[in-house]
């Protein structure tokens, strides 16, 4: 309980830190001080309302993006990125901070699960630029099942499926072909646990399309992820950052 208590008030200090005291102490109330199961935030931050749900990892996200701000790395106001791609993309916090921040870029968000592609595409309705594909980042084109559906939302891994149905993986070519990207500025990867077929079994060539990685890695979920994904990125990156649960890559051009 005083962790949790703990915890509330670190979040309410980051936004208020963020945002000013008006709007970061709003968004925390809006947050904290709700009844419902669903906490709905409203904020001129945000072109739409935003959905959290309450017993699920929601509102950890929504800290991870907006309090604690584990998109924002050095001099990234200074980019310009005409194609972002956000591979797991959940209920879309992580979209909607990279579209108040690149308004002219174009965002794909891929999604598998249906409960979280229903909130993505809630959390986003305002933003225009911001497009949806209801599928898996996968190391090739194939039929998956969730292995763990009692798990939250956040956490859910993928694996081949032994049946006539199911959630439609596809390969980052085979997504870029799709969605007629031909190349992407800064690609999002947050796919719990499936970066080690991703990087450890299929081909790897599409890095040579991406200018920043940004990934989260799950060893904790898959053993030899992050072998995996350092043996494919085989030093090909001029920079990296660590920055809370995500490495952000900055890839060579060849």
């Amino acid at each position: 309980m005083l962790r949790r208590l703990g915890y509330s008030i670190i979040q309410c200090i980051l936004l208020i830190r963020n945002y000013g005291a008006w709007k970061g102490f709003s968004i925390w109330r809006q947050i904290n001080l709700s009844f419902s199961q669903t906490a709905v935030i409203q904020s001129r931050l945000f072109k739409n309302r935003l959905h959290l749900r309450k017993k699920d990892s929601d509102i950890d996200i929504f800290n991870q993006v907006f309090a604690e701000l584990q998109y924002k790395w050095k001099d990234i106001e200074q980019l310009n990125p005409a194609v972002i791609v956000d591979a797991g993309a959940n209920i879309g916090l992580a979209a909607v901070y990279f579209a108040n921040l690149f308004p002219e870029s174009k965002i794909y968000c891929i999604e598998p699960v249906t409960a979280n592609f229903n909130l993505l595409k809630q959390n986003t309705s305002g933003y225009g630029n911001i497009q949806h594909l209801q599928a898996a980042v996968w190391f090739k084109n194939e039929l998956l099942q969730i292995e763990n559906p009692e798990g939250f939302s956040a956490g859910l891994t993928l694996n081949s499926s032994n049946k006539t149905t199911g959630i439609q993986g596809y390969s980052i070519d085979a997504i870029m072909d799709l969605l007629k990207i031909e190349h992407i500025d800064i690609l999002k990867m947050d796919v719990e646990g499936a970066e080690k077929e991703i990087f450890g079994q299929g081909p790897v060539e599409w890095l040579k399309k991406v200018t920043i990685l940004v990934i989260e890695l799950h060893d904790m979920y898959k053993d030899g992820t992050a072998n995996a994904f350092f043996a494919a990125l085989n030093n090909n990156f001029s920079k990296m950052y660590f920055q809370g649960e995500n490495i952000i890559c900055f890839l060579k051009k060849n």
